[in-house]
């Protein structure tokens, strides 16, 4: 009995809580099979004993044996799957240790409300300058995420594209100007992404949108908050640890257009956020 190697398409961390139940039931079917093994080994040494049962003792002899070599092939298998586990954990506490830890901004910053006449106003949270809490995604150690795989739909791949346009060009958060077409906002930014005709503000997202569950969560999709005065939204590219604590997202914000590392769902005290997909993603 062995353990098959993770598919090339699967992602680096999914797997890691998961590795601590299958070493716990792996040492559990080894208990088991001990049990059974004790009691061949009876059965065995008493129909060794009995002349009525001596010619069916080295079948079960045999039995015994099989017996013992699959409780030994188990208990190695629970040692592997441990040391794949410490393998997973180093790689996550590496991740973790670059992440500052997570504390909202004293004095978030407060933005004028735009007449309706233009548009519904979206105030930005976000940790001020120096804070340390922007951590860059480029402090990855590894990326073995679909995006770097290559499995992504081409609608998908188009979206982390021009994500990265726009982080390439640092273009600058305004909730007064236009880039290439769109509004230089966080909704802008994902309005840009998905392709929309036009600049939606957070709030009316959920009209392109539906909500999906935390582990249904692909690049491509939105961590969302609609609320009126804190609305934000930003764009989720993939886990940054395999316990899902925190992850790699692309972000308009005061700071400027981002690919970083943020905990999930957003940095706490501002708000709820809510992760959604587009309708025209097709999976």
């Amino acid at each position: 009995m062995s353990i098959e190697k993770e598919s090339a398409g699967a992602s680096f961390y999914a797997l890691g809580p998961e590795f601590e139940w299958l070493a716990s039931a792996w040492d559990g079917f080894a208990r088991e099979l001990a049990e059974v093994s004790t009691t061949l080994r009876h059965v065995v040494e008493a129909a060794t004993a009995d002349p009525q049962l001596a010619a069916e003792s080295s079948g079960l002899a045999a039995l015994e044996s099989a017996t013992d070599r699959l409780l030994r092939e188990l208990v190695d298998d629970a040692a592997r799957i441990r040391r794949t586990q410490a393998t997973y954990e180093q790689a996550d506490a590496t991740v973790h240790a670059a992440v500052p830890p997570t504390q909202p901004a004293a004095s978030p910053p407060v933005f004028g409300v735009p007449s309706p006449a233009e548009y519904q106003g979206e105030a930005t949270p976000g940790p001020p300058d120096g804070s340390g809490l922007w951590h860059p995604a480029t402090a990855q150690p590894q990326d073995l995420s679909e995006t770097a795989l290559g499995t992504l739909s081409r609608l998908r791949r188009q979206i982390v594209a021009r994500a990265e346009h726009w982080v390439a060009q640092h273009v600058p958060y305004n909730q007064h100007v236009w880039h290439e077409g769109y509004r230089t906002d966080c909704a802008g930014y994902v309005s840009m992404c998905w392709g929309l005709r036009d600049s939606l503000v957070t709030s009316a997202m959920p009209h392109v949108a539906h909500r999906i569950a935390k582990e249904d969560l692909r690049p491509g999709d939105v961590l969302l908050n609609t609320d009126v005065a804190t609305g934000h939204v930003i764009i989720f590219d993939r886990w940054a640890d395999y316990a899902h604590n925190s992850y790699v997202g692309y972000e308009l914000c005061p700071q400027g257009t981002l690919h970083h590392v943020i905990p999930y769902p957003y940095y706490s005290g501002f708000g709820v956020y809510e992760p959604y997909r587009n309708n025209n993603a097709g999976d």
